[in-house]
Order: C-alpha cells, then sequence, then structure tokens
C-alpha cells in the first residue's frame, strides 16, 4: 500500500487541485493531511483570517469523507502548534509517526505538498518500486510557472541553481546528489522505522531527513514520472523555494550562487582519494578545512581502524564528507571568492553536463536570459539529471552520459 503525507496550512486551491489529480490514479492509496498552523493565530486579529481558513479547508475535507482519508488536525482552537514547536518539520513528523504506528514495513510514504500538482502515472511509478531492490526513491520535479513573469523568472533561477549544484555533486561522485524536495520523494516505512523517523527542524527538514535515509539505504535518483510544485513567494519557511523566490525577487540573487568548477574540483579531487586514503594518510584539498571542522588532527586512520574493508572504508569517508559538509565548505570558500560572482555557464557546469547546453547559453549567466530562454535552459538541465546513469550494481558511481537522445 501507498501512504501519501500530505502536510497543509492555508491552501485549499492547491488541496483541491491535487485531490483531482490523485483521483484519477489508477494506484489504490491511503491519503493522510495534517492541517496545521501555531495556535497564537487564534490571537492575531491578522492571522486569524488564515486559521478560518484553516478550518473552512478541514470542514471540506471532513465532507469529502473517503475511506481512504485521515485527518490530523493541527489547526482548530486548542490543536494548534504550541510555541518553540509547529512548522512544516512537525507537519512532516508527525504525519510520518502516524503511518509508520499502522502500516506494515513493505508499505510506502509518498510526500507531497499542497501546491503540487502530479502526472497521471504517478503512483503506478512509485507502486513498481515495491517489487524492486530500492527503499527509498526521489521523484523528477518541474516547476510550474507563475501567472506573474517576475515570479516566474526568480523560480526559474531557483530551479537552474538546484539542478547545476545536483549535477556538480554527480559529476563529483559524491554519495548524496539529489535534490531534497518536500513534495518530491517515497521511502519504504521500514527505513523510516530503522531510522527512527524524520527529526522536525524549522526548515530544511526534507534535507535532513534524505541525508539520514542516504546514510542507510541508497536512494534512487529517478522514478518514471514527475512532480510539479508551483513557483511562488512564500513566508512560510526560512529557507526552501518559497523563500528563495521571494529573495530573488527581492534582488538576492548572489544568496544562491553557482558555484566555479575551481571549488568544485577541490570537492571532486578529495572524493577521487578516497581508495588512496584506504592505504595511507594524504593530504587532500579539503583536508584543512575538515581538520578545523572536525577538531581533529587525523581524520582518516580512525575510520581505518574502524572499518576493515576498503569498501566499507569509502562508504564512512562519504559519511564523512557529506552533503552538509560539501555546502559548507563551498559556502565558506564562497565568502572569500575574489573573482566575478556572475559566472557564465561554461564556468559552473561540469564538463559532461555542458556538452547538452545550447552554446548560446554556455556564455552567459542564466541572469541574463529571458522567460523563454531561462525555460530552455530548465529543460536541458532536466534531460541532462535524467540521462544520468550514476549507479552499478556494485554501488558505485558512473558519469553522466548526456542527453536522452545522444
Amino acid at each position: 500500500m501507498l501512504h501519501i503525507a500530505l502536510p497543509v496550512l492555508d491552501d485549499l486551491d492547491g488541496v483541491i487541485q491535487l485531490l483531482d489529480d490523485l483521483e484519477g490514479q489508477a494506484t489504490p492509496y491511503q491519503l493522510w493531511v495534517c492541517v496545521n498552523q501555531p495556535e497564537s493565530w487564534w490571537q492575531d486579529p491578522v492571522l486569524m483570517k488564515r486559521a478560518q481558513r484553516n478550518q473552512d479547508m478541514l470542514n471540506c475535507l471532513h465532507r469529502w469523507n473517503a475511506p481512504n482519508l485521515h485527518i490530523l488536525d493541527h489547526s482548530s482552537p486548542g490543536c494548534g502548534w504550541p510555541a518553540g514547536k509547529g512548522g512544516i518539520g512537525w507537519a512532516r513528523k508527525v504525519l510520518i509517526d502516524a503511518i509508520m504506528a499502522v502500516a506494515p514495513p513493505h508499505d510506502w510514504i509518498i510526500s507531497v505538498d499542497a501546491d503540487t500538482r502530479v502526472s497521471p502515472n504517478y503512483l503506478t511509478a512509485v507502486h513498481t518500486l515495491q517489487s524492486t531492490k530500492w527503499r527509498a526513491a526521489v521523484i523528477p520535479y518541474w516547476h510550474r510557472e507563475s501567472d506573474n513573469k517576475e515570479t516566474s523568472i526568480a523560480g526559474s533561477l531557483y530551479e537552474i541553481y538546484l539542478r547545476i549544484y545536483r549535477l556538480q555533486l554527480i559529476a563529483a561522485g559524491a554519495q548524496f546528489h539529489i535534490t531534497p524536495l518536500g513534495s518530491a520523494f517515497a521511502v519504504e516505512v521500514g527505513v523510516c522505522q530503522k531510522i527512527s523517523g524524520l527529526t522536525p527542524k524549522a526548515a530544511g527538514e526534507d534535507f535532513y531527513f534524505l541525508q539520514k535515509i542516504a546514510k542507510y539505504t541508497v536512494i534512487k535518483d529517478t522514478v518514471d514520472t514527475v512532480v510539479y510544485p508551483q513557483m511562488r513567494r512564500s513566508d512560510r519557511v526560512i529557507f526552501g523555494t518559497g523563500p528563495a523566490i521571494t529573495d530573488i525577487e527581492a534582488g538576492r540573487l548572489a544568496d544562491y550562487p553557482l558555484y566555479p568548477n575551481t571549488l568544485w574540483s577541490d570537492v571532486r579531487n578529495t572524493i577521487a582519494d578516497f581508495p588512496k586514503l584506504w592505504e595511507r594518510n594524504q593530504p587532500t584539498p579539503m583536508s584543512q578545512w575538515l581538520e578545523k571542522q572536525l577538531k581533529t588532527e587525523d581524520l582518516w586512520t580512525p575510520l581505518r581502524q574502524t572499518f576493515k574493508t576498503q569498501d566499507r572504508f569509502i562508504n564512512a569517508c562519504h559519511q564523512r564528507v557529506d552533503a552538509l559538509r560539501i555546502f559548507q565548505y563551498l559556502r565558506q570558500r564562497w565568502e572569500t571568492w575574489e573573482g566575478e560572482r556572475r559566472l557564465p555557464l561554461r564556468e559552473v557546469l561540469p564538463e559532461t553536463a555542458l556538452k547538452s547546453i545550447d552554446s548560446d547559453f554556455q556564455h552567459q549567466h542564466p541572469s541574463g536570459l529571458s522567460l523563454g530562454d531561462l525555460r530552455r535552459l530548465r529543460l536541458q538541465l532536466f534531460d541532462c539529471e535524467q540521462a544520468a546513469s550514476l549507479f552499478d550494481s556494485d554501488r558505485k558511481y558512473l558519469p553522466i552520459t548526456g542527453n536522452k537522445d545522444d
């Protein structure tokens, strides 16, 4: 059985559209909806309007009265989140906890958001994973443009930032190389149980949850379907798609840099050195930074002593140089970067992906492109990701192969 986990806050229109998409699906499912908000909204004359809209949504869901619908009410007076607790992280946690409490380990949880539309084969594509070796997967995404042109430009620039970052992770050989979107992943119930579920955070809970999963099992990096989150501004979380679009529209594109190949080469060369470190200690491009971060002068000897085979040692190295540390390293190096800040695509894309990008785009930073050209670039980057063959049977990483038509 598939269990869809849907956190909702003041988004009745989005829920109705998503329910319409789900109604046409051929695969059975259980839908778990957490309508949520801070309890304090009931005492705020402005936010009370949003709280009342949450009540309208609860009433609409109760009238639907479907046998496969499970409603978790963290919105009604007395049921909202207390101070210091709440947000989408807590909503996802209570959804996953509720599903884990009743579902068998081989069932799957699908995470989705209320602003997301799904393909007709959405559930069927995830359901097919239950008869394979995979125990977790991320689902390809494509952001739907807004009616507002500036919002669509900002959303396109943010999506391009996400896709280039992921392509660089793939080229570097990073073990965790997926884009963590709350509307685009699925995981087996048994995996959630093994890693003690989701740890709630004010924002970024998807990143930390998927990284926990990736340290337990390999995440399948594509499924034969697509989800379509909305490009829209939002202040509901600290960071993520909504705040990023708000930032970029406000002129803060610099907060979402396309890191130069020069910096990514440090990551790539460090990961490439993992097999050599099994033999003996040697400096890597990230060694000094890692020693400072981890407060140790010997990064690798304790790993060799603990993990007695080369494969397990290399896996431990990946867990040490994980997605969060790679992100922190690039951020800190970028802060002292003295070169051009808005680099052309040819200097921020790995060579294996660059060959699939129109030559007209390669000499420009995406911020100089029209909305139509941004759409074309997004599609080319999407194709690059989908064409990537990342795993062989030994859990090693293979290079990007280019466009599907190559």
